[in-house]
């Protein structure tokens, strides 16, 4: 059961306090739990009719296990956007060294080395609006940490994304939330 003691609410025995005392409620998020997704030895993965006008920016949270590159394509009415469209920065920490690529006019996003865990979030920057789609990937895969930056060149308009791996097959869990409208990502 929620009380409310001294301005804070506790709900399930977490504490979440509100500015004016009252219990906070999932409505009150600022990130909204949409889809979780997943998936054992498959060549693919796709999510359709995720993204969507209800949220402006999107995180998604990946955990993989794999056996080559990882890919991924924004999709739209269930049809991946595979044009040479995808300019990316990837600056990657190694070990022993450190190495950054920009890579323009890419038929899809990289995500993933050759490494067999993948732990990734991703945030999206308006893909359900007819704009260009801005992307910013973290990953840590083993011994290695990548970030990267992409722009999907298109104005247009996606509802979902696929995960494609270069050969092999990958399993896993994709989560997705969307950030509630005038929050920041």
């Amino acid at each position: 059961m929620a009380v409310t003691i001294d301005g804070v609410g506790e709900i399930n025995g977490v504490v979440l306090p509100t500015g004016d005392g009252a219990i906070a409620t999932t409505s009150d998020l600022a990130l909204v739990h949409i889809n979780t997704t997943t998936f054992s030895a498959v060549s693919s993965v796709s999510l359709n009719d995720v993204f969507s006008s209800a949220y402006d920016n999107y995180s998604i949270w990946l955990y993989l296990t794999k056996t080559s590159y990882l890919t991924a394509r924004l999709r739209v009415s269930g049809v991946d956007a595979s044009g040479s469209d995808y300019d990316q920065r990837l600056f990657n920490l190694f070990s022993t060294s450190v190495n950054t690529t920009l890579q323009t006019n890419s038929s899809s996003m990289q995500i993933g080395e050759n490494a067999t865990v993948t732990y990734t979030n991703i945030q999206l920057f308006n893909p359900h609006k007819a704009a260009r789609t801005v992307l910013k990937f973290d990953n840590f895969d083993e011994n290695e940490l990548r970030n990267r930056h992409i722009v999907h060149k298109l104005t247009n308009a996606y509802d979902g994304i696929s995960l494609i791996p270069t050969s092999g097959t990958i399993t896993g869990t994709i989560r997705v939330y969307g950030y509630k409208n005038g929050v920041s990502a």
